[in-house]
């Protein structure tokens, strides 16, 4: 089945959109001059457009949308920027619907240039940036920033279909599990001061089993990951 048609389907089956805070931003390092910036509804019509070939071609970006419509609850919309100059391209779209703006590829130049902009008195309505990150250390550079919501997630290993008879043993591959877009979608789509960013439930991220050392590290960053807690999943 192609691409565009596992999308289709995904999203057939997936519940109406909320409201919520306004809408998720994904925002792509681009080479082009001229910065774009468009809003959808669904997947296929993203994919579709062939002005957002730098974006729409790109597995991560599309991986992350994935997880959106993987949820219970997901925006009426989302938004993708592409731009080489992000900090000048958000100051000039600031009046768009966007609340929560997420890095595309989860680069850290990106993921740096995101905060800088919800950090700075240019972020007049209070946007919140969400941002995804393998372990405590990758995020910790990022707690200067105010606005920065950073969530935890590792790479989980996947099995190679196939692989399973291989003489040397079955073959595993790391697999990115975006919390982030997962959270915005299950969480950030909410109405507003209904609803905590702690005790939820995500679909398609694997709940970590932490020790007591290992959630003080996350809870001293004021990080958000998914763990085992109560014998439950949840953020």
């Amino acid at each position: 089945m192609g691409l565009l048609n596992v999308h289709s389907t995904i999203e057939q089956m997936m519940p109406a959109p909320k409201t919520g805070m306004s809408m998720p931003l994904f925002i792509v390092k681009g080479e082009a001059e001229e910065a774009i910036y468009k809003e959808y509804k669904t997947i296929t019509a993203f994919t579709k457009d062939k002005e957002m070939a730098a974006a729409n071609t790109n597995p991560i970006l599309l991986s992350k949308l994935a997880y959106v419509w993987n949820q219970e609850q997901r925006h009426e919309k989302f938004a993708v920027l592409i731009s080489n100059d992000i900090a000048k391209s958000l100051e000039k779209y600031r009046e768009k619907e966007f609340y929560f703006l997420l890095s595309g590829l989860d680069d850290k130049a990106t993921q740096t240039e995101i905060a800088k902009f919800v950090d700075g008195g240019v972020n007049v309505h209070m946007r919140q940036a969400v941002l995804r990150f393998d372990d405590v250390a990758g995020a910790t550079p990022f707690t200067k920033y105010k606005n920065v919501i950073t969530m935890i997630a590792p790479k989980v290993k996947e099995l190679v279909e196939g692989t399973e008879e291989n003489e040397g043993g079955p073959e595993y591959v790391d697999v990115t599990e975006h919390i982030d877009a997962a959270a915005v979608a299950e969480i950030g789509s909410r109405t507003p001061g209904s609803v905590t960013w702690k005790f939820r439930r995500l679909n398609g991220v694997t709940p970590q089993f932490l020790d007591e050392d290992e959630m003080n590290a996350i809870d001293d960053i004021h990080a958000i990951a998914y763990v085992i807690k109560h014998n439950a999943p949840q953020t």
